[in-house]
Order: structure tokens, then C-alpha cells, then sequence
């Protein structure tokens, strides 16, 4: 089912990025383009587009920035706005979830023109000659007088993966050895199932590492107690109770929610003969990552604005109001 599915997903965006929505710069549009605002030194002008498509087309959009959702699209429709030197979140929202987030902190003395195609699974960012082109031919939708919530920003808080032009990881060969104080747990994701869709994991100090599909990433922990969490629909957290001189594995599970994917952390018993056969034979087929130290200021921002939002995870699980999986000690080798 999942096979069938996700050829199904490939097929549909295959068809979104190749239809009849896609433009040509035209020359006399760039010519004759004017900013619609003054733009001071500290402020950057943002379009948003969301390419003409018969695909999802019947479904409204919503543009947010940072906390609040600013406008709302139909195919062939544009909106501009500007943003203030500082951390700015873009992110689309539809049916309440969050997604095609895109991070705006430096002040641009040209246009940001991102367009939204349906399916695909990021905004784009267009040349301007391209951006204007689209901006002339397409219809101008105003921005919202009084500003609705954002519900897509706590996940944009959380799934620091999500951001096309944030770079965190990088590939490595070396492996991380556990030791007398230290276990290791290795965080994999087995499958290229829903492979565009990127998810970090982190623990109450900060992002150990994102995942892709066909990846994995490795940390050494102290002995003891530790907190996982990972945002997709929503929250989802395993408690790891650990040995030094022990080596663990959580697997990143993805699927197909209502709306959009889900994801759970999977405790894996590596004492099961069988379990760590499979486990070895998913690391052959998968890159070795690493989080990139150290991280872009813009980003270490963004990880301290969402640490309180760990923390009432946190709270919420220790006072018995959210569950969590647990990987056990037992789970080591």
C-alpha cells in the first residue's frame, strides 16, 4: 500500500511541476516592473505565488509570517509584504497544518519572489526577472487587515529540517564510540518513503540532527534518563533509559496522516537477533550524517526561541498528561 502511495505522490507532483502554470520571463514585464511600497534600508519586499494549477486548486492557502497568517491564495493569485531586518519565518498553512517553510533574516536589496507549486514540497525561490514576470501576469491578493494566528508555527519552530536554505548536516564515515560514562544511540530512517520530507529530532538542549530518507545520524549520551521528540502532525516523544558502554538505535518511522505525514520514534531492541540483523542491512543502505558545528547564528536563534516549547513537552509528559514510547535499557548491546 505504501509502495503503491507514494508512486502515486511522485506521479501527481511529477504532473504539478511540468503543467500549464509555469512562465517564460518576459522581457517588456521586467522592464516596466515598479516595487509597489517603498522599501527602507532594514526592510526586505517578500512575494509570495502560488502558481495557476488545476492540481489542488479547489483548496485555499494561507501565507504566514512568523506568527501570524497574512493572506489567502487561489490559483493564480500573488501577494507582497514586507519584513524587518530579524529572524522571519514564511510558511503556508492549509486545513491548520503548517508547511513550505522558508527563513527571510537578512535584509535583501532586491525582491524575495518564492513560489508555492502544488505538490511540491518546498517554496521555490525565482530569479526576479522570472519573479516579476509572474507578479505581472498573475492576480494581486491584499494582505488581511487584521492578522489570523499561524497555526503552522510551532511546527516551524520545531522541524528546523523543513527550511530549504538552512544547511545542518553533513555527510561523514566516522562512527561515534560509546564508552564507560557514554552510550551511543544511532537515529535512522530505513526508508525513501515520503523522502522530500525532512524532520529533526532533538532532545531537551537543542537538534541532535535531521533526517531524510535512507539516513542516519549518531550521538553519545551520558548513562541514564533522556528525552526524544520529533514534530510532524504533531508532537510525537520516546523516553530512552540508557548503559554506558551500550549502543541503541531509534528508527524514525514515516507514513500518511489525514493532512499530511506523520512520524513516531521506534524503539529498536538490538538484542533481538533479528532486529539487529535488519538493523545492520538498513545502515548499508544509508548515508551517515552529522549535524555541522558550528551551527549559522540565524539557526542557533531559532533553536533557543523553540527550547520552551521543549520544555513544556517536557512538563506535560513528566505530569502524565502526554504519552511517550520508551527504549529501554534492556535494548542495548
Amino acid at each position: 500500500m505504501k509502495s503503491i502511495l507514494k508512486v502515486t505522490i511522485l506521479a501527481i507532483i511529477a504532473l504539478s511541476m511540468s503543467g500549464c502554470g509555469s512562465l517564460s520571463v518576459d522581457n517588456n514585464s521586467v522592464k516596466s516592473y515598479k516595487k509597489p511600497v517603498v522599501v527602507s534600508n532594514d526592510e526586505t519586499l517578500v512575494y509570495i505565488i502560488r502558481e495557476s494549477s488545476f492540481v489542488g486548486s479547489a483548496r485555499g492557502l494561507w501565507v504566514a509570517h512568523n506568527k501570524d497568517v497574512v493572506a489567502d491564495l487561489s490559483s493564480g493569485d500573488y501577494t507582497y509584504f514586507k519584513v524587518k531586518k530579524g529572524i522571519n519565518t514564511i510558511n503556508l498553512v492549509q486545513g491548520k497544518i503548517g508547511s513550505h517553510y522558508y527563513a527571510i533574516d537578512e535584509v535583501s536589496p532586491e525582491p524575495i519572489f518564492l513560489k508555492f507549486a502544488p505538490m511540491s514540497p518546498a517554496l521555490v525561490k525565482l530569479s526576479k526577472d522570472l519573479g516579476i514576470t509572474y507578479v505581472t501576469k498573475y492576480n494581486e491578493v491584499k494582505t488581511f487587515d487584521e492578522k489570523k494566528e499561524n497555526d503552522g508555527y510551532i511546527n516551524g519552530l520545531l522541524n528546523l529540517a523543513m527550511y530549504p536554505n538552512f544547511n545542518m548536516m553533513t555527510e561523514t564515515n566516522q562512527s561515534v564510540i560509546p564508552d564507560e560514562n557514554h552510550a551511543v544511540i544511532t537515529f535512522i530512517r530505513s526508508s525513501n518513503f515520503a523522502e522530500a520530507l525532512k524532520y529533526t529530532i532533538w532532545s531537551d538542549n537543542g537538534p541532535l540532527g535531521n533526517l531524510e530518507g535512507k539516513s542516519y545520524f549518531q550521538v553519545k549520551v551520558p548513562r541514564g534518563k533522556h528525552y526524544f521528540y520529533v514534530q510532524g502532525e504533531g508532537i510525537y516523544t520516546l523516553e530512552a533509559n540508557v548503559e554506558a558502554n551500550k549502543n541503541y538505535v531509534i528508527g524514525l518511522d514515516v507514513g500518511m496522516g489525514w493532512m499530511t505525514a506523520y512520524v513516531k520514534l521506534n524503539p529498536i531492541d538490538l538484542s533481538i537477533e533479528k532486529s539487529n540483523n535488519e538493523y545492520n542491512e538498513w545502515k548499508k543502505s544509508c548515508k551517515q550524517m552529522k549535524l555541522i558545528d558550528p551551527l549559522d547564528s540565524n539557526i542557533k536563534t531559532r533553536i533557543e526561541m523553540a527550547l520552551p516549547e521543549i520544555l513544556k513537552i517536557k512538563n506535560n509528559i513528566l505530569s502524565g498528561e502526554k504519552d511517550t514510547a520508551e527504549l529501554k535499557v534492556e535494548y542495548g548491546i
